[in-house]
């Protein structure tokens, strides 16, 4: 438990600052206060290395600045250094972040979260999903779209072996 737990709040101070990084003004007509400190990317995630989360990598993308870092290892039994084309499994702890996203972006009004899956899927993958033109992004966040967990299925994990 103290794992997932750390893993979250980890998960949570990373999309903090990505989040805090691309916040804008609220169009008030006070002087604009001295620009904040820019976030040493690198430190931060220095910092957040530990035995429960051995490796990172972050990739940071504004208009005004581009980060990508790592830090960490990618095996903990080797300790390999963690590089950019390393896969890092994030568990459930990405859900969080993106449904964290969309609410941003739908607050902005940027993103319609009542549109169906099919704005932005290829007409071929909704083919693929059952009623997958019906299906609408705010039913995939509260988990009401109906799309079946695969992960329930016992045999689920040996055909995606079989597969590769």
């Amino acid at each position: 438990m103290y794992y997932s737990k750390h893993l979250l709040l980890s998960s949570l101070m990373a999309t903090s600052l990505f989040v805090l990084q691309g916040c804008g003004s609220s169009g008030s007509t006070k002087p604009p206060s001295p620009a904040p400190a820019p976030i040493d990317y690198q430190r931060e995630i220095d910092s957040i290395v530990s035995a429960e989360i051995p490796g990172i990598v972050l990739l940071v993308e504004t208009p005004e600045e581009r980060f990508l870092g790592n830090a960490g290892s990618s095996d903990i039994d080797t300790i390999e250094s963690i590089q950019y084309f390393h896969q890092i499994p994030t568990a459930s702890t990405s859900k969080q972040m993106i449904t964290l996203l969309v609410a941003l972006l739908y607050e902005e009004g940027i993103l319609d979260i009542d549109n169906t899956i099919a704005t932005w899927l290829p007409e071929e993958m909704i083919a693929q999903i059952p009623h997958g033109d019906q299906i609408t992004l705010r039913q995939l966040i509260n988990h009401t779209s109906g799309i079946f967990n695969h992960l329930e299925e016992s045999d689920f994990f040996e055909a995606v072996i079989d597969d590769t």
